[in-house]
């Protein structure tokens, strides 16, 4: 098994399998893939921080590149599919060979009125996958005259730098980042447009906990961190955030104001909650130095362009220090 990175500069050229790019010893950190790659890979398309990296760097620890781990999983799971289906054929041949088991009569009678069929519209990121992502919101895009492979580079370095900064320690697991890219549609900085989120993917749940665990004690500044939330919490996070500034520039002390799922508290009390996209103030609270000036609910729609929705888009950038998600 060759080390992870040797000392001395490697006898030939290598190809990244990710970027298809050159691996360039000079500017770029690589590391051996011991799956099917067989290859160097540069660091950042491994999904590996620099910590993890120098973590690895000279050890005799197999790496295997998401690509890989894919593979060696699916290898597994075919091969507990086997285990299974052999287990419940075994099973099968001993209930046949039991006199006393039989099978119930209503197990194989036809129901009278058919069945029902519920059909789940929700789309598999607005579920399960959702909580293995962060978005990162404050982090200026790299000119579009870069190439994408070198502004994917460069994104990838200032997300791993971010968490880097808000984990501030060494001693739990280093994230590990499995794919990040920007999301909606590119718009030049230069034309006065801000910098689009970044949605990031991690490992596990328990890693997206631990950062978002550690953000509130982050510097404040442009870069915000936050849940990957359904389009529907999205829009009502949106509604309440612009209604808690109204509350702010009306006099109410921005500390006492807390966001609770779709609700505004003010003192531990429901100020309003979001129905059907509009604020709504509760009656209990409806007291005019609690509200904005207007004293009625919110019915301006919130815009597919604020939220920014997802795209397939990949880009880089840099960012500033990092700061509490509001």
């Amino acid at each position: 098994m060759p080390p992870k990175k040797p000392p001395k500069k490697k006898s030939k050229s290598y190809t990244c399998p990710i970027c298809d790019d050159q691996i360039d010893d000079s500017t770029q950190q690589s590391i051996w893939c011991d799956g099917e790659c067989n290859t160097w890979l540069h660091r950042g398309c491994a999904g590996l921080s620099k910590a993890a990296h120098s973590k690895l760097n000279g050890t005799d620890i197999p790496f295997y590149c998401p690509h890989c781990r894919l593979m060696r999983q699916d290898r597994e799971i075919e091969s507990l599919k086997a285990s299974l289906s052999d287990l419940s054929k075994r099973f099968d041949d001993l209930t046949s060979k039991s006199p006393g088991v039989s099978t119930p009569p209503d197990a194989t009678s036809v129901p009278s009125q058919p069945t029902r069929v519920v059909k789940n519209h929700s789309k598999p990121n607005s579920m399960e996958n959702r909580k293995f992502n962060l978005v990162l919101s404050g982090i200026p895009e790299a000119p579009s005259s870069q190439s994408r492979s070198v502004r994917a580079h460069a994104m990838f370095e200032k997300v791993s730098e971010v968490f880097s900064e808000v984990l501030g320690d060494t001693n739990g697991p280093l994230p590990h980042i499995r794919d990040c890219r920007r999301l909606g549609k590119f718009q030049s900085p230069s034309d006065g447009f801000r910098p689009r989120s970044i949605l990031v993917t991690l490992d596990s749940v328990l890693t997206v906990d631990r950062i978002l665990s550690k953000v509130s004690s982050a510097s404040h500044g442009a870069v915000k961190i936050r849940r990957d939330l359904p389009f529907e919490d999205r829009l009502a996070h949106s509604v309440l955030m612009k209604e808690r500034w109204s509350m702010i520039q009306a006099g109410t002390d921005r500390s006492v104001i807390k966001l609770r799922k779709r609700s505004l508290l003010v003192d531990g009390q429901v100020h309003g909650s979001v129905i059907n996209g509009s604020f709504v103030l509760a009656a209990q609270n409806s007291s005019p130095d609690l509200t904005s000036p207007a004293q009625t609910p919110s019915t301006t729609p919130v815009s597919a362009v604020d939220l920014q929705l997802p795209t397939n888009d990949t880009t880089n950038s840099s960012h500033p220090p990092v700061s509490t998600a509001s």
